[in-house]
C-alpha cells in the first residue's frame, strides 16, 4: 500500500503546461515542479533493447543506470497526463527525473469493502473539493517523500500535504479536539501511511555497486583486466589498492553520514492517543495520523509528529531545531469567537508542537490533560523537511570535476588517434592480428591514465585529516575543494561574531516623560515601575529544580533584588499563578511601592504570559499584586516598539536621541513598559479571553535596559585575515542595524572612516509606489546631505558616495523588510545591493537564504558562517555552509567546527586552497605523465621497438606513484593569498601549459632518437617472432631521458606559495624527490648486470652520450620552468595568444557587477527617480 503524508489543499497553484502532456506545479515559495506524461511503447521498446544488445550493453548502462530519464524518452511515447504511465519530472533545479504513475483503487458510498481500502468521502474530506477519479481508481506518483495525486476533471496534479494548511483554527476545537474513532484512524491510515521518517541506509555491496559504476571506474576496471591478461602485474595490483582506498573512504563517508542522519530521524516510542468515545490507547508513534489528538504526559516526551496544542501549557527544548538549547513555552491555540482565523506554523509557532522537539514540562489547571492534534506526519513535518532537505540538497557544480571529463574526453581522442596509428603501423610491418590489437588497446590505456578517480581525491582526504586535527568536521569531502573558491563569506552576529551571553550593562529607568540617569546596579531601582517588569516579565520555567530560560531572562531577573517562585511552589500559594516574584530582603518588603502610592508593594504574581513574538516585537504579562489584589500589565520589547504602544506623554523627548546613541556604541536595548488594567483576577474565563492587543496599548513607558554582547576574542583576527585576503565579509543578523553596524566597525567588517549608505525602503500603499530612503553614514554618524540634494529631492552624483578610500564604492546597510521591499519593487538595483552590502540586520531565515543566492547569482563563490540558530537554510544554500554547533539542526551543513569562533572560516579557506592547487597540479601531472608515455610508446613504436613491464614498473611505481602519494602531505600555507587559484582546468594558461609540455616531451624524445640512431656505436637490435625488440639503444636512450622528464613535471607540478607550503617542507616529497632522481642517474650512469638483465635494458657504452642525455634533461627542466612559472602566468602571452588584446575589453566588475555600475548612485540606476528621497 501506498505511504500518504500531508493534506492536499488549495494553496498549491497549478497549471497546465504549453502541452497536453505538460503540466506545472507551483509551491508555496514560487518553486515549481514540471511533469511530462509518457506512455510506454512496444516498438520503440523493441529497438532499443535491440541497440542494447548490439553495443554489448553499453547503452543499457546509460540509459538505463546514468541517465535514466534517456531511457524513458527512447521507449516511451509522449501523451496527454491522463493517459500517461511514467512521468519526466523536472525538480526546482532544473532536473530530470523519473517517475512511475500508480493506480489505487477508490471506493464510494455505495461499496462495500472486506477491509481497509481508500474511500472517496475521505478523499473528498481530507482534500477539500470534490475529485474526480479515473474509472474508479486514483492516481498519483511520488516525487522526493512527497505525494501527487491526480485530477482527473481539472487536469491538474495535486500535492497531498497534512492539517497545518487552509484549516481555520476553530476546526481544531470544534472537530478534532474529541480524537478520531478506530474506523476513521483506519482509513486515515490508508491514506497518510505510516508517521515514519525513513532514511535508507544501503548496504555495502550497494554503495559499492554505485560507487564502481562511475564511467572513471568502468574504465579503470576494463584497463586492469587487460593489464592482468598481459601480465602486468606490479603497477595493475598498485591502481587496484589506490581505487581501494579511494572508494573505501567515500563508502565510509556516505556510509556514515546515512547512518548519522538515520540515528537523528528514525524514532521508536509509545503514544497515548483520545479516541472520540472518550477512551484513551496507547499505540506506536508510527500509526499517527492527522486529527489524532495526542496526551501529553506528565512528565514529557519526545514530539514524533508536528501537533497543535489545544490544552495545558507545555515547556519544551527545540534545540533540534533552532540549535538553542534555552527551552520555550507552548501555550493552547487562540481560538477567538466570531473570527475566522486560518491556522499557519509560521504565525501560530507559540502554539505548535514541532517533531524532533522534546517536551520537557507541563503545566496543567487542575485534572485536565495536555491535549494536541496531529497536523502533520512522516516528510511532511518540521523534522521531515529537515532530512528531505539533506537527503535531496541543491546540487553543486564543482568545476574540477567538468572539466576533468572534457580532458578525458580529449585524451580519449588522442588514444583513439594512437590506437589506429599503432594498428595501421604494425599491421604494415607484419606483426600477427592479436599482437597488434593487444599493443594497440595497451595504446589506449595509456593515453587515459586509470588512476585519475583515485588521484583527484588525494588532495581532499589528506585536507579532511588535516581540518579534522584541528576539529573541523566534514561530511561532504567534495565541497573541501569548494572552499578554495570563497568570494565572500557571511557571517550570523550573535552566538558567531559575539558571544551568546548578554551582560547587563546598566538600567535608565523613565518617569515623566523623562529619562533618569543609568544606574550600574538594577537592586537600587528595586521599586521602581521598571524593576518590577523586570522582576515579572519573563517566561522563566523550573525545570528538574534549577530555573532555566532565556539567558537574557536570567541575566535582567538576576539584575533584581527579587526572588522568584515557579510552578508548582507558585500555584500552590496563590491558585493559577504561574510566576510570584517577591522583593529579596525584609528592610525591602515594607517600602512603598511606586506601582500604587498608596499601599506596599511586597509580591507580585504572574497570572498570564503573551510569550515573546517575533513579528510584534513583544512579550507581556498580567500580573497581580497579591496585598492589593490589583492587575497590572508589563511589557518588554524592542525600544522602537514598545516606544510606539506606550502613552506618548510617558516617552522621554529624548527618547531617539538615546536609543541611537547606545546602539551606536554597538549595546543591546530592551524598553520597559505598564499600565494598570482592570480585570477580575479570580474568574480565569476573562484571563483567557481577554486579547494581547488589548493589552500591548496605552502602555507608561517605564525604562530601558541597557545589555553588552561582546566580540569573541577570536573575531577580529578572523576578519582582519579575511580583508587582508580580499575576501569579502558580510554581516546578517536579526540584531538592530545601529548595533550590527558598531560591531561590524569593532570587528573590522566597516573598515575606519568608511562611508556607510543606509537604504531604507516603505512598502507601496494608497497606489503609490515603494519609497526608498538613502542615508550616508560616516562613522556612525549621519551627514547633513541636504546641500547635496538637488530641487527634486535626488541626490547628486559623485563625492557623498564615494568613501574617503580612493575610488572604492561606499558600503551599504539595510534592513531585512528594506531587504525584502527591494527584491519585490526595485530588482535593478539588487545586484548592487548583494555587491556591495556589507551589513543585514533584522533579516529573517528565510531572507538570509535570499542573499546566499543572490550573491551566487552574481557568480560568487559564498560562504556561511552561523551557530545552527535559525541559520540552517543558509547554511544548506551556500557553497559552503559552516556551523559552529554541533546540534542536530546543523546536519545539513557540510562543516562543522567544534570550536565555536570563526578561526575556522579561514582554516577551511586554507586547506580549499591547498586541496585545489593539489588536486589540479596532480591532474596536469597525470595528463601529461599520460601523453610522456603515449609518445614514447608511439615513438618506439615507429620503429619497431617497445618499453617492457619492468621499465613501465619503474615509471607507474617509483616515478609516479611515490610522488602522487607524497603530495598530499603538503600542508596549506600559512596566510590567505589576495590572489585567487584558478578554479577551471579550462582556461588559457593551463591549457597552454599543457600544450607546450607535450610539443616539448615529443621534440627531446624525437631528438635524443634521432642522436642515438647517429652514434658509431650505435647498432640495431634484432626483432623478436612479433617483429618487435625492448632490448635496444633506442629503448634505452628514450626510457632514460622520459624518467627525468617524468620526475621533472613532477617537480613543476608541485604546488606552492600561496596556497600551499613549499616542496622541501613536505619530508615524505624531498624524499622522494632525492631518491627518484638518484635512481635515474643510477640507470643512467651505473646500472647493475642484474638489474640490466632484469629490466631488459642495452648498456649504453659511451659516457658521453650518457652526459647528454643528462644535459638534455637539465634543459628540459629549466624550460619546463620557464613554461610554467615565466609564460604561463603571463598575461601578456595569454593575451596575445587567445587574441584578446584585439577584442573589445569588457568594463571591469567587482564581485560580479561592473564597476561603473557599482560608481553610480542607487537613484540614477533607477527609472522611477521621483520615488528616492534624500535625508
Amino acid at each position: 500500500m501506498s505511504c500518504f503524508r500531508g493534506k492536499m489543499t488549495s494553496h498549491t497553484k497549478l497549471s497546465t503546461g504549453i502541452y497536453p502532456h505538460h503540466v506545472v506545479i507551483e509551491e508555496e515559495r514560487g518553486e515549481k515542479i514540471e511533469c511530462w506524461g509518457y506512455r510506454k511503447s512496444n516498438i520503440r521498446t523493441v529497438a532499443v533493447y535491440g541497440a542494447g544488445i548490439l553495443t554489448c550493453g553499453v547503452l543499457f548502462l546509460i540509459i538505463f543506470y546514468w541517465k535514466p530519464d534517456w531511457g524513458l524518452r527512447l521507449t516511451h511515447a509522449k501523451c496527454p497526463n491522463e493517459h500517461a504511465d511514467s512521468l519526466i519530472v523536472k525538480d526546482i533545479y532544473a532536473r530530470d527525473h523519473k517517475c512511475k504513475i500508480i493506480r489505487e483503487r477508490v471506493i464510494g458510498d455505495s461499496d462495500i469493502s472486506d477491509g481497509p481500502t481508500l474511500s472517496l468521502p475521505l478523499i473528498n474530506t481530507v482534500t477539500q473539493r470534490e475529485t474526480k477519479l479515473d474509472k474508479g481508481h486514483m492516481r498519483y506518483f511520488k516525487f522526493q517523500k512527497a505525494v501527487y495525486i491526480w485530477d482527473s476533471d481539472g487536469q491538474l496534479y495535486f500535492k497531498l500535504r497534512g492539517l497545518a494548511h487552509n484549516v481555520p483554527c476553530s476546526d481544531f476545537y470544534d472537530i478534532y479536539s474529541k480524537g478520531l474513532d478506530e474506523e476513521t484512524t483506519q482509513e486515515r491510515q490508508q491514506l497518510y501511511g505510516l508517521n515514519e521518517i525513513q532514511v535508507r541506509v544501503r548496504p555495502i555491496l550497494v554503495l559499492l555497486l554505485q560507487e564502481v559504476m562511475n564511467p572513471f571506474y568502468i574504465f579503470q576496471l576494463f584497463v586492469v583486466i587487460f593489464w592482468f591478461c598481459i601480465n602486468y602485474i606490479y603497477y595493475t595490483l598498485c591502481i587496484v589498492v589506490m581505487s581501494a582506498v579511494s572508494i573505501s573512504v567515500s563508502l565510509y563517508t556516505t556510509r556514515t553520514e546515512s547512518t548519522r542522519l538515520r540515528t537523528m530521524a528514525e524514532v521508536h516510542e509509545t503514544v497515548e492517543v483520545l479516541r472520540r468515545n472518550g477512551d484513551r490507547e496507547t499505540v506506536p508513534n508510527s500509526e499517527l495520523v492527522p486529527g489524532d489528538v495526542i496526551i501529553i504526559p506528565t512528565n514529557g516526551c519526545s514530539l514524533t509528529c508536528d501537533a497543535v496544542l489545544l490544552s495545558g501549557n507545555c515547556i519544551v527544548n527545540e534545540s533540534m531545531l533552532t540549535g538553542e538549547s534555552v527551552p520555550v513555552t507552548k501555550t493552547p491555540l487562540l481560538n477567538p469567537q466570531g473570527v475566522k482565523m486560518i491556522y499557519s506554523m509560521d504565525t501560530h509557532k507559540r502554539h505548535t508542537l514541532f517533531c524532533g522537539t522534546k517536551v520537557i514540562q507541563v503545566r496543567t489547571h487542575g485534572d485536565e490533560a495536555v491535549k494536541c492534534v496531529v497536523t502533520q506526519t512522516g516528510f511532511s513535518t518540521a523534522k521531515g523537511q529537515l532530512v528531505k532537505s539533506i537527503l535531496y540538497p541543491k546540487p553543486t557544480e564543482i568545476k574540477l570535476y567538468r572539466d576533468a571529463l572534457l580532458f578525458v574526453g580529449i585524451l580519449t581522442i588522442i588514444a583513439i588517434i594512437g590506437f589506429i596509428y599503432t594498428a595501421v603501423i604494425m599491421t604494415l610491418q607484419g606483426a600477427s592480428a592479436s599482437k597488434t590489437i593487444i599493443h594497440a588497446i595497451d595504446i589506449l590505456s595509456i593515453a587515459v591514465p586509470p588512476a585519475l578517480p583515485a588521484v583527484l581525491t588525494i588532495g581532499m582526504v589528506f585536507a579532511q585529516f588535516r581540518l579534522k586535527k584541528e576539529g573541523i568536521y566534514c561530511i561532504s569531502p567534495q565541497r573541501i575543494n569548494l572552499c578554495g573558491t570563497v568570494d565572500v563569506v557571511c557571517f550570523d552576529k550573535t552566538g558567531t561574531l559575539t558571544e551568546d551571553g548578554l551582560d547587563l550593562l546598566g538600567v535608565q529607568a523613565a518617569s515623566k516623560g523623562s529619562f533618569s540617569p543609568m544606574v550600574a546596579d538594577a537592586k537600587s531601582l528595586f521599586s521602581e515601575p521598571v524593576s518590577v517588569a523586570m522582576a515579572t516579565c519573563h517566561e522563566l520555567m523550573e525545570v528538574d529544580g534549577e530555573i532555566t530560560g532565556d539567558p537574557l531572562d536570567i541575566k535582567m531577573f538576576d539584575a533584581t533584588s527579587w526572588t522568584l517562585d515557579l510552578g508548582e511552589k507558585a500555584s500552590s500559594r496563590l491558585p493559577g499563578a504561574m510566576a510570584i516574584a517577591k522583593t529579596g530582603s525584609s528592610d525591602q518588603i515594607g517600602a512603598k511601592g511606586t506601582l500604587d502610592e498608596k499601599q506596599e508593594l511586597t509580591e507580585i504574581a504572574t497570572l498570564k504570559i503573551f510569550p515573546f513574538a517575533s513579528a510584534l516585537q513583544t512579550m507581556c504579562v498580567i500580573a497581580m499584586d497579591t496585598v492589593t489584589r490589583k492587575t497590572y500589565a508589563l511589557a518588554k520589547g524592542s525600544p522602537e516598539k514598545i516606544s510606539k504602544l506606550s502613552q506618548k506623554d510617558t516617552v522621554p523627548l529624548d527618547f531617539q536621541d538615546v536609543l541611537d546613541g547606545f546602539t551606536k556604541q554597538g549595546l543591546r536595548l530592551i524598553a520597559l513598559a505598564w499600565k494598570p488594567i482592570d480585570i477580575n483576577p479570580d474568574d480565569p474565563n476573562e484571563l483567557s479571553r481577554i486579547q494581547r492587543d488589548i493589552v500591548e496599548c496605552d502602555l507608561e513607558f517605564a525604562g530601558l535596559l541597557i545589555m553588552q554582547n561582546k566580540l569573541k576574542p577570536a573575531t577580529t583576527p578572523a576578519i582582519t585575515e579575511l580583508n587582508e585576503a580580499n575576501i569579502r565579509t558580510i554581516m546578517v543578523t536579526g540584531d538592530n542595524i545601529f548595533t550590527a553596524i558598531n560591531v561590524g566597525r569593532e570587528c573590522g567588517m566597516v573598515r575606519p572612516g568608511a562611508t556607510i549608505m543606509r537604504v531604507e525602503a516603505g512598502p507601496p500603499h494608497d497606489h503609490l509606489k515603494a519609497k526608498l530612503v538613502i542615508t550616508p553614514l560616516v562613522d556612525d554618524v549621519q551627514r547633513d546631505v541636504d546641500n547635496n540634494c538637488d530641487t527634486n529631492g535626488t541626490m547628486k552624483e559623485d563625492k557623498v558616495l564615494i568613501s574617503q578610500q580612493g575610488e572604492e564604492s561606499p558600503l551599504i546597510a539595510c534592513d531585512g523588510t528594506t531587504f525584502g521591499i527591494i527584491r519585490d519593487h526595485y530588482p535593478q538595483i539588487m545586484p548592487k545591493i548583494a555587491a556591495q552590502g556589507v551589513i543585514f540586520a533584522r533579516m529573517s531565515p528565510d531572507q538570509k537564504s535570499q542573499l546566499v543566492e543572490t550573491l551566487q547569482s552574481l557568480g560568487l563563490s559564498v560562504g556561511m558562517c552561523g551557530d545552527g540558530a535559525n541559520d540552517c537554510g543558509a547554511l544548506k544554500q551556500a557553497h559552503v555552509g559552516i556551523a559552529l554547533s554541533e546540534a542536530e539542526a546543523s546536519v545539513a551543513a557540510p562543516f562543522t567546527s567544534k570550536t565555536a569562533t570563526i578561526s575556522c572560516i579561514p582554516t577551511v579557506i586554507k586547506e580549499g586552497r591547498c586541496a585545489m592547487v593539489t588536486s589540479f597540479g596532480l591532474f596536469k601531472f597525470m595528463a601529461l605523465y599520460s601523453l610522456i608515455m603515449f609518445t614514447s610508446v608511439t615513438v618506439l613504436t615507429s620503429v619497431q621497438y617497445y618499453i617492457g613491464d619492468m621499465q613501465f614498473f619503474i615509471i607507474d611505481i617509483v616515478l609516479c606513484t611515490s610522488f602522487v602519494l607524497a603530495v598530499g602531505y603538503n600542508k596549506a600555507y600559512h596566510q590567505i593569498s589576495t590572489k585567487r587559484p584558478i578554479t577551471k582546468l579550462v582556461t588559457p594558461p593551463i591549457v597552454f601549459s599543457l600544450i607546450a609540455h607535450v610539443v616539448i616531451l615529443i621534440g627531446f624524445q624525437v631528438l635524443v632518437l634521432v642522436l642515438v640512431l647517429n652514434q658509431p656505436w650505435y647498432e640495431p637490435s634484432e626483432l623478436d617472432e612479433a617483429h618487435r625488440n625492448v632490448v635496444s639503444y633506442e629503448n634505452m636512450a628514450v626510457w632514460l631521458l622520459a624518467n627525468f622528464q617524468y620526475l621533472t613535471l613532477a617537480f613543476v607540478n608541485t604546488p606552492g606559495p600561496p596556497y600551499s607550503n613549499r616542496f622541501y617542507k613536505n619530508i615524505p616529497l624531498l624524499i622522494v624527490f632525492i631518491v627518484d632522481f638518484l635512481i635515474c642517474l643510477g640507470f643512467l650512469f651505473y646500472p647493475p648486470a642484474r638489474i640490466i638483465k632484469a629490466f631488459k635494458l642495452k648498456h649504453i657504452p659511451s659516457y658521453t652520450f650518457k652526459a647528454l642525455i643528462l644535459f638534455l634533461a637539465a634543459v628540459h627542466f629549466i624550460i619546463a620552468l620557464s613554461v610554467e612559472y615565466v609564460l604561463a602566468p603571463s598575461k601578456r602571452l595569454m593575451n596575445l595568444i587567445t587574441c584578446q588584446c584585439f577584442r573589445k575589453k569588457k568594463a571591469p566588475k567587482y564581485h560580479g557587477v561592473e564597476l561603473t555600475v557599482l560608481k553610480k548612485p542607487l537613484m540614477d540606476i533607477l527609472s522611477e527617480s521621483e520615488t528616492i528621497a534624500c535625508e
